[in-house]
């Protein structure tokens, strides 16, 4: 035995002693380190076990050197499940910094951490080597429910009901609705709406057989149902016709909402649709397939509006029997991907309609075509792989996003584009970059967005000479240039005593009135451990910049609360080179001034 430990032992000392070949040293791996904690409720009453846990590098790959890469790809995730009593320990970590996420059924999912008990929240965590992280607590907060009874006008519990949850969404083209989640009511007349996020939501509830449609494409509902036939108009709690009246629900901090609501007698109206047809194309485009006229509540995503077709065919479409109400109608048609699959697309703007008496409209509908372009970069090559192209349509009134992938060499081609305004957006950046111009070559490409109506951009019949059939398609591509010398921008967050504040928010928004209407244009970011932050890949210009304990999300694209606030901010010009430090730390902006501020 002894010869056997002896015989370890002499292994051991030579593998410690090991040289390398002549040449460059090869780089020594980084330290690796454990990071351990516990998840808890966010009342502290008793600990949240079976948590995911993930940490995601924040530090670009290509940037690190071989020693701090230690032969591994940073980029990884790591991920651990808390156990029984709530406890959770990551191995092997590499130095840099991380951001930490935490989810579970029945609990709103946490991206923030506390060093230890009774300290402040924190987004960044920073490990350097040779140090281990253990103490560290992540609140879990249960997940905020609505639930209530949805009574007819005489009192009676309806089954059937359809309730709607909706969400202010603020952007830099105003406020707009955001419907989030809908649920039928049960038996008794009851609904439960739930796995809503902190916030403040408004709820809505429809009665009629319009509405129900979409529901038994998808549930098989009982025979014993009773038949809502024309209904009752659409109601906002507690008992609304119009959005103005509505009640804000207030769900933050795990709340449970009782909402009841009850309809009012309803009058009916009278709607037809005319669909005006493209002018045609020679050679001829094939005609719109399977034309409707979808008529659906706002707020709604275009990709499932279909689900509210109106009766009709050919051209002319409509509802003899309506309930009083507000809705949004628009054109859709099917067509053939790639693939051979079928979808279907809208071919018109979105009309707002406001129900109060007998109405005809029309819709003017366009052929859809196919939208090329390419991505190029200034200030370096950018690698094209896993950089996405979107289109993010601009309307109050329901939503939508076309994506597509850029291909190696830069060129990208959207298949389907229908009339509207659309945002162009490049998602997967290098972090030292920004979307520059984007647009056609007839349009100030500044403004980062595009319009596609009936007449412009120009189309005709394209074919590569590859192409099994000529393709209806732009003469003029989308352009997109992306800047990779975007400033950067570093500082401290203190508080009204000078001392550090980690765990803050901090916003940078644009002081050009153009760019606050792009999304991409604000740039936001956490504080460290130490009230640190950076910031990279600013576009060039003015910008106030604000550090906040905790706010509303996506709050400051609303113009009304920039100006509430815009005193407690601090302006910072990128006019010159690509990285400056702030020269005085930003004051935290406290949950109570922000109460004191926008009263």
């Amino acid at each position: 035995m002894t010869s056997i430990i002896a015989f370890i032992f002499w292994i051991a000392s030579l593998q410690g002693t090991t040289t390398t070949p002549a040449g460059p040293q090869a780089p020594r791996l980084a330290a690796r380190t454990t990071v351990s904690g516990t998840t808890v409720r966010s009342d502290a009453t008793e600990p949240v076990n079976f948590v995911t846990l993930k940490l995601v590098p924040l530090d670009d790959a290509g940037t690190l050197s071989p020693a701090r890469r230690g032969g591994v790809n940073p980029s990884e995730n790591l991920q651990v499940t808390s156990d029984a009593i709530g406890e959770f320990q990551f191995n092997g970590v590499l130095p840099g910094r991380y951001a930490i996420s935490a989810e579970r059924e029945g609990y709103v999912p946490a991206k923030q951490f506390l060093p230890g008990l009774r300290q402040s929240a924190q987004s960044i965590l920073t490990i350097t080597a040779g140090s281990k992280v253990d103490g560290l607590v992540v609140t879990m907060t249960p997940v905020p429910t609505i639930s209530g009874t949805v009574y007819g006008p005489a009192g009676q519990r309806l089954a059937g009901a359809t309730v709607d949850v909706y969400r202010v969404q603020y952007t830099p083209h105003g406020r707009h609705l955001d419907r989030v989640a809908s649920v039928l009511s049960h038996e008794r007349g009851e609904y439960r709406l739930f796995r809503l996020e902190p916030g403040y939501y408004y709820v809505s509830a429809s009665y009629s057989d319009r509405v129900l449609r979409p529901w038994k494409s998808i549930l098989e509902l009982t025979p014993n149902l009773p038949s809502p036939d024309d209904g009752y108009s659409t109601v906002y709690y507690p008992g609304e016709l119009q959005f103005a009246g509505a009640k804000v629900i207030n769900l933050y901090n795990g709340a449970v909402v009782n909402a009841d609501i009850g309809f009012k007698e309803t009058r009916y109206f009278s709607l037809s649709v005319k669909v005006i047809l493209p002018t045609p194309q020679q050679p001829s485009l094939p005609p719109l397939t399977n034309l409707k006229v979808a008529l659906f509540p706002a707020g709604s995503d275009l990709k499932s509006v279909k689900d509210f077709a109106i009766p009709g065919s050919g051209t002319s479409f409509g509802v003899n029997r309506l309930v009083e109400g507000d809705y949004v109608a628009v054109a859709l048609a099917d067509f053939l991907d790639s693939d051979g699959n079928t979808y279907t697309n809208p071919v018109s703007d979105t009309l707002p309609l406001h129900l109060d008496e007998n109405k005809n409209v029309s819709l003017v509908a366009m052929d859809p075509f196919e939208l090329p372009g390419s991505i190029v970069g200034v200030g370096g090559n950018i690698n094209s792989g896993g950089i996405q192209i979107q289109l993010v349509r601009v309307d109050s009134f329901a939503s939508q996003t076309l994506s597509i992938a850029v291909g190696t060499t830069g060129q990208f081609k959207f298949p389907s584009v229908g009339p509207g305004i659309y945002d162009v957006f490049v998602r997967g950046m290098p972090r030292n970059a920004y979307l520059m111009e984007a647009g056609f070559l007839y349009a100030d490409r500044r403004l980062l967005q595009i319009r596609v109506d009936g007449d412009m951009p120009r189309r005709s019949w394209h074919c590569d000479g590859a192409c099994i059939g000529p393709e209806w398609m732009s003469d003029f591509p989308l352009t997109a240039v992306v800047d990779l010398g975007g400033r950067s921008l570093s500082g401290k967050v203190v508080d009204a005593k000078g001392s550090s504040v980690a765990g803050t928010e901090i916003v940078l928004v644009p002081v050009d009135p153009v760019a606050r209407l792009r999304q991409d244009r604000y740039g936001t970011a956490y504080a460290d451990a130490s009230g640190g932050f950076q910031f990279q890949g600013i576009a060039p210009g003015t910008y106030t910049a604000y550090a906040f304990e905790g706010i509303e999300p996506g709050i400051y694209f609303d113009a009304e609360f920039n100006a509430q606030i815009s005193r407690q901010g601090t302006l910072v010009n990128f006019s010159g080179g690509l990285s400056r430090p702030l020269e005085r730390p930003l004051t935290v902006i406290t949950k109570d001034d922000l109460l004191r501020l926008t009263r």
